[in-house]
């Protein structure tokens, strides 16, 4: 898969022992999108409070991107979404950068799940959030773990 995602556990033991206890951190989502339109963009994500149903939707966007299994090459598309955050413990690293269109599909959904209009044609800035610790929306779907 040309996308570089990876959700690796987070608070492992590096002998392989079990995790350490204690609480989790924080579930959390950075999402920076470069070019595509949008400049540089960043938006820090609180997926248990007022962001569950952009947070899950980017999850889910991400769990389909890992599951297509046929991906065409796209040319001519700038633009890359970059995520990284903490989920249910679990560390979230993720480039979606729009190579096919798989990713095109995926970046598009990432996208739409912060509020900011079609891809290439971004959405009033004054619309969007624009620091960290803004939300995105106020949606309240669960979090699917």
């Amino acid at each position: 898969m040309l996308a570089a995602v990876a959700l690796a556990a987070a608070g492992c033991a590096a002998d392989g022992g079990d995790r350490p206890t204690g609480p989790s951190p924080p579930d959390r989502l950075s999402v920076t999108l470069h070019g595509g339109g949008f400049g540089g963009f960043r938006v820090e994500l609180e997926c248990v409070v007022a962001d569950r149903g952009p947070c899950a939707e980017i999850l889910d966007a991400l769990r389909a991107l890992d599951e297509d299994e046929r991906c065409s090459p796209l040319a001519g598309r700038d633009g890359r979404a970059e995520l990284d955050g903490t989920i249910g413990g679990d560390e979230v690293r993720a480039v979606v950068a729009r190579r096919t269109d798989c990713e095109e599909r995926a970046y598009a959904r990432v996208v739409a799940a912060l509020g900011l209009g079609a891809p290439d044609q971004p959405a009033s800035t004054s619309a969007a959030p624009t620091r960290p610790g803004a939300t995105a929306s106020a949606a309240a779907s669960a979090i699917s773990s």
